[in-house]
């Protein structure tokens, strides 16, 4: 994992964290936003849900490609509309 940025949080006595202004800009979340943790090997990655959707969707279609026999621009387009479907991404 490359830590390119190391941005501090408080853990409150209620388990609650704020992300610092700086991470916030990055996710470009505000105010009642939404994020994703995301646990990966020891480390706990906040994430906007976006990402978190399009780099689901992204290892699916992969995934999907290599287990079959696409060859057409139209058969991936397809492809890619029934994994959103399967994966509740509108």
């Amino acid at each position: 994992m490359d830590l390119t940025k190391d941005i501090k949080a408080t853990v409150t006595e209620e388990g609650q964290i704020t992300p610092p202004k700086e991470a916030r800009d990055i996710l470009n979340v505000s105010g009642g936003g939404q994020v994703s943790l995301i646990y990966d090997g020891g480390f706990v990655i906040m994430a906007s849900p976006f990402t978190v959707a399009l780099r689901t969707l992204q290892e699916a279609v992969n995934k999907k490609i290599d287990e079959s026999d696409l060859g057409t621009e139209e058969e991936i387009v397809k492809l890619c509309k029934e994994i959103r479907r399967e994966n509740g991404i509108h």
